[in-house]
């Protein structure tokens, strides 16, 4: 297993060749971003909201006993992503980033139709 360090320094592609490769887990990711963040957020305020427990719901939903390298879920499964705060996610805060909207939650995200 790779260290957290090394982890948030893979690129988007290494970090889903491994997950396909099943040489890494959705949840190492998960834990390795959420230390990344907690370590330098506070200087630079960039996720004030943070939804680590969803993330290792969704990723312990994924399937794992495919064999390596057959039957992955989809090109992105199990790679954490950021959305910010003026981003619509359903059910969750949408502060837009301001106090105005410090409690607003959209039913659905931006992406819907």
């Amino acid at each position: 297993m790779a260290s957290g360090d090394e982890l948030v320094r893979l690129t988007a592609t290494q970090a889903v060749a491994l997950l396909r490769q099943r040489e890494i887990t959705p949840l190492e990711l998960i834990d390795a971003a959420e230390e990344r963040i907690a370590a330098i957020d506070s200087e630079v305020n960039a996720l004030p909201i943070t939804f680590f427990d969803a993330a290792r719901r969704i990723a312990r939903r994924l399937p794992a006993s495919a064999p390596r390298g057959d039957s992955h879920p989809g090109w992105l499964a199990g790679l954490p992503i950021v959305a910010k705060d003026y981003n619509d996610v359903a059910g969750q805060l949408t502060t837009y980033g301001s106090p105005i909207f410090a409690n607003a939650r959209k039913p659905g995200d931006g992406l819907s139709s």
